[in-house]
């Protein structure tokens, strides 16, 4: 979907090179340092491929979804993804950007805390843009449906693609990311949430809210969500 729309879009060929394997944790996507095109690993494979292609100069950009199966281990996924990212930089020199797909709760049970690691990836890493799928809405709890699912990242993808390298202007394509977060009320039972994209303008569905939740005291739950000025303010 993203390649078909780009190709229509701006009449430029495009490769993509698939070097997804389902199921697998962050460590199972590492490099073999004492043979970085070892075929029975899944970085090998794919630079194997690559350098066979005579591509590994002409690499533009990465597509990275996964994490969930590293369920708990949010500091663990951090430290090798960062290791997996700079071996990225030296094998693939010409790549401009890393596109991570922020994983959402559901089978592997990805802790909030990996999650957060993963929207932090665009503060650290200098290339990122992470890209969220909490709001693909065909989702069965582990995998997507295609229409309002995988189709609809398709269509994300190819807009920030567009953007980024082929000049297209285009606006509230960027998802949603908070900037900060405070007590808005002396009785502190309300949470507001300002965006770092202050401009865009947001959209929510009737129950948006309970997408939301607070870590720390089980005693307290998220009752209600509303969008007031371009901010998301929780009850």
């Amino acid at each position: 979907v993203m390649a078909k729309l780009l190709v229509d879009s701006f009449s430029i060929p495009i490769c993509l090179l698939n070097g997804a394997v389902g199921g697998t944790t962050i460590g199972q996507h590492q490099m073999d340092p004492s043979n970085p095109e070892n075929l029975s690993t899944i970085y090998g494979r794919l630079l194997y491929r690559v350098r066979k292609a005579e591509y590994e100069n002409s690499i533009r950009a990465i597509l990275y979804f996964q994490g969930e199966s590293d369920g708990p281990f949010a500091t663990r996924h951090d430290t090798l993804f960062q290791k997996l990212h700079q071996n990225w930089i030296n094998d693939y020199p010409g790549f401009k950007k890393l596109y991570v797909i922020q994983v959402r709760s559901g089978c592997g049970g990805p802790s909030i805390q990996l999650r957060d690691v993963q929207r932090r990836f665009e503060d650290s890493l200098v290339n990122c843009k992470v890209v969220s799928a909490n709001g693909l809405n065909s989702h069965d709890g582990c995998h997507y449906g295609f229409d309002n699912g995988y189709k609809q990242l398709g269509i994300q993808m190819a807009a920030l693609i567009g953007r980024d390298f082929y000049g297209s202007l285009r606006k509230n394509i960027d998802p949603p990311n908070i900037k900060s977060c405070h007590y808005s009320n002396a009785k502190k039972t309300e949470i507001t949430l300002e965006m770092k994209n202050a401009f865009d303008d947001l959209y929510v569905d009737s129950l948006f809210h309970q997408l939301f939740k607070i870590e720390g005291d089980a005693n307290v739950s998220i009752t209600k969500g509303e969008l007031v000025d371009n901010k998301i303010v929780l009850q």
